[in-house]
């Protein structure tokens, strides 16, 4: 069960391209109206360290900083890091607390997570998982592309709405519309109102709402 935005999506995305079990997801029309990365650039948008693995400084910081991160501070927030001789002190994006991983002549020897106030304190870890800090690295603006509906993730789900549904999202598409962003640069960020509208005809809303849209034919279908 997740929330959405409540967590950030590119915490959320990356479980949803796995398909590794069912999920369900809760968010409001304001989030699902966001352009998200195409489900198969999560693939190389996490990196693992475990001990005994390799582990090379400069390739290691050079995605970092691709990744969003801050390479020269102290790991108080997400997303920063500080790269020491022999240990990488890192906020990973998305976790709820610093880790420290050492490596030695090119490989992990330890990966445990610690309280930059008691270093002493440190728990071993069997992994480190870094993700990025923004997805809008992983999938740019055109020319650079690579976004599409959340929707895109699950074809076949069985969407539900509830009876503010449509109201609610009328109402963020006009404001999408006076802030400018439904044209011109950013409107690569956001579904447009004709998308939007294909995306409703798929969601069933309660019978006895007059603003509710109607269910899709293969939920009609799935109902008989």
């Amino acid at each position: 069960l997740h929330s959405f935005p409540t967590r950030r999506s590119s915490d959320l995305l990356p479980a949803f391209s796995a398909k590794r079990r069912k999920t369900i997801l809760i968010a409001v029309p304001e989030a699902l109206m966001q352009r998200v990365p195409e489900p198969g650039l999560w693939a190389g948008a996490t990196l693992r360290l475990r001990p005994k693995d390799r582990f090379d400084p400069d390739a290691v910081g050079r995605w970092l900083i691709e990744a969003g991160y801050e390479l020269e501070d102290e790991p108080e927030y997400p997303g920063n890091a500080l790269m020491h001789a022999q240990v990488l002190e890192i906020f990973p994006a998305g976790a709820l607390g610093p880790l420290r991983i050492a490596h030695a002549e090119g490989v992990v020897s330890s990966v445990g997570s610690f309280d930059p106030a008691r270093p002493d304190a440190g728990v071993p870890l069997a992994e480190a998982m870094l993700d990025y800090v923004d997805e809008y690295r992983i999938a740019p603006d055109p020319p650079g592309g690579g976004r599409v509906s959340l929707f895109d993730y699950a074809p076949a789900a069985l969407l539900l709405g509830d009876a503010g549904m449509q109201a609610r999202a009328e109402h963020w598409l006009r404001t999408l519309a006076e802030l400018g962003a439904t044209d011109g640069p950013r409107s690569s960020q956001f579904l447009s109102a004709a998308d939007w509208a294909r995306v409703a005809d798929r969601i069933a809303c309660p019978s006895g709402d007059s603003s509710a849209v109607r269910p899709s034919r293969m939920q009609e279908r799935n109902q008989t």
